[in-house]
């Protein structure tokens, strides 16, 4: 994980957020889709529903700041901005452990980087927010299914879990430095 580090949770503090999450962001059917906005009922878009369902449950904090982007954003990078903005606030897994609350990412056509987002309610099954608004899609549809697609987690592995990217280690504490007298 990167600049905003998790809690270590118990499985059942896990579970109950991850039901959190699934929650709030049913709240948010039916929002229309309004490129940056991030006010449940008012307008978003995929990146600032994500954003906005995991500030709502407590997951990253309400100062987190997403920077300017166009709306064709991904037509003219050839580098991982979107993902590694996500990266900053949780873990890639495999697919196949995927989780209802886990976050996906596509690579949508014509897009050389990962650019939408959507939060897996259960495989495959996602709520996210495209042209149409807020709304429940099945995941592997709509195009999506033979689109590259990783999978991000908000939570750090559980002990004995074999994280897929290394989570950043302790900080390596040297003892002071003692001047001896000459």
């Amino acid at each position: 994980m990167g600049v905003y580090q998790q809690p270590l949770r118990s499985p059942e503090e896990v579970a109950n957020l991850r039901r959190a999450i699934i929650e709030e962001a049913m709240t948010w059917v039916g929002t229309p889709y309004h490129s940056q906005a991030r006010l449940k009922g008012v307008g978003a878009d995929c990146l600032t529903f994500i954003a906005g369902v995991l500030i709502n449950v407590g997951i990253i904090p309400p100062s987190v700041e997403i920077p300017f982007y166009r709306q064709d954003f991904m037509k003219h990078l050839h580098s991982e901005n979107y993902l590694n903005g996500l990266l900053d606030y949780g873990r890639e897994i495999h697919d196949s452990e995927k989780q209802p609350g886990d976050v996906v990412l596509y690579k949508l056509k014509g897009a050389g980087v990962y650019c939408h987002t959507g939060i897996i309610i259960e495989w495959p099954k996602i709520i996210h927010c495209y042209m149409q608004g807020v709304l429940v899609v099945n995941g592997t549809h709509l195009g999506f299914g033979s689109r590259p697609r990783k999978i991000l987690t908000v939570f750090l592995p559980q002990p004995g879990e074999t994280p897929l990217l290394p989570t950043p280690e302790e900080p390596t504490i040297y003892p002071p430095i003692i001047q001896l007298p000459s």
